[in-house]
């Protein structure tokens, strides 16, 4: 035997046993993000809290909980995608200052300029990179173009094109009218003059009808009871015997959820003795509070509150392993206007 082949022989077989000593993956395998906060570096553990990807190699690690890909901050590279081995899988779409957030399960990639999605459970490419311009999905499809500009305004910049058309999420192109599923930058239009016309925090403590003429006089919504066309009303109800009249009120439509903002996926209103007590929100995927503070102009600060407002809570964001995951990131907001009373107390 050749001096080669006994070396040959012998670099195969040293790869054999380092390959048999490495620790399988198992299914329910996952590395934690960790924050140095003294250098302000990140990194991964295991469940043991042993490190496994050191503080420092990235500026940032978006994702807590590591299973299959994690998306971070490399120098000099952007937003990208990680595999276990920590191979890049590609970049991510930057959007609003961060990793372009997942909607409807999938979040934008990149790859040589063009633009792609990915799933957000398992980082798998399912629409790969071709398109100039890609907006999030939104009922099962996404409006992109191939021949799009983009026009600075102010700090933000915006897509034109002549020729956007719609795909679902196999990548397919669909035919869908477009009045009938308006584009993100209409319903950011109608979203951003509703909340100017009538922030969030001003519904607070408003009546059922007040509430009511708000949605008639901006969306032609007319309540079947809470309208305009109601201005004498009075909440005669009791807490303990008449309960159903106590805490009456109107319910926001389903209908106009999306219209408050894209983000949002359902918001439902408690009344108690006619007046507002709290909003509650429920988000179609974990977003930033920095955001939503952005969304709702939100103050940080209780020492901010309105007078109106006695709390602002964002929910805990729980990974599928129910342990808490990056605390910056909810899908739940709730607005208080006063706490749970009787009739009496709430008197002004």
């Amino acid at each position: 035997m050749s001096r080669y082949a006994i070396y040959s022989f012998g670099f195969l077989v040293l790869f054999t046993i380092m390959a048999g000593c490495r620790p399988k993956l198992k299914s329910n395998d996952y590395l934690v993000s960790f924050n140095d906060t003294i250098k302000d570096q990140w990194g991964y553990k295991n469940q043991n809290g042993e490190i496994i990807i050191p503080s420092g190699k990235y500026l940032r690690c978006f994702t807590d909980t590591f299973k299959t890909y994690a998306i971070v901050v490399k120098p000099n590279s952007g937003f990208i995608a990680i595999d276990r081995q920590e191979e890049v899988l590609y970049e991510i779409f930057p959007f609003d200052n961060g990793p372009d957030e997942s909607s409807e399960g999938l979040f934008r990639i990149l790859e040589k300029n063009k633009i792609g999605f990915a799933d957000s459970l398992t980082g798998k490419i399912v629409i790969k990179p071709q398109f100039d311009c890609a907006r999030p999905f939104e009922n099962g499809v996404a409006e992109v173009s191939n021949t799009c500009s983009t026009i600075q305004e102010g700090e933000h910049s915006i897509w034109k094109s002549d020729h956007w058309f719609y795909i679902d999420k196999a990548g397919k192109r669909v035919e869908t009218k477009a009045q009938t599923i308006p584009s993100s930058a209409n319903i950011q239009r109608i979203k951003s003059s509703f909340l100017l016309r009538y922030p969030l925090l001003t519904w607070m403590r408003k009546s059922p009808v007040e509430i009511g003429c708000m949605l008639e006089t901006e969306f032609s919504y007319k309540d079947p009871v809470f309208n305009c066309d109601y201005k004498d009303y009075v909440n005669k109800g009791d807490p303990i015997k008449n309960t159903t009249e106590y805490y009456e009120g109107i319910k926001f439509p389903d209908s106009l959820v999306s219209k408050i903002d894209l983000s949002v996926e359902t918001l439902e209103l408690e009344f108690e003795h006619g007046n507002l007590r709290e909003i509650s929100i429920q988000f179609k995927d974990s977003i930033l509070k920095s955001k939503i503070s952005e969304i709702f102009e939100l103050p940080t600060k209780r020492s901010k509150f309105p007078d109106n407002i006695t709390d602002i809570g964002y929910g805990e964001n729980i990974s599928a392993s129910n342990k808490p995951v990056n605390l910056n990131y909810t899908r739940w907001l709730t607005i208080e206007g006063f706490d749970h009373m009787g009739a009496v107390e709430m008197e002004n």
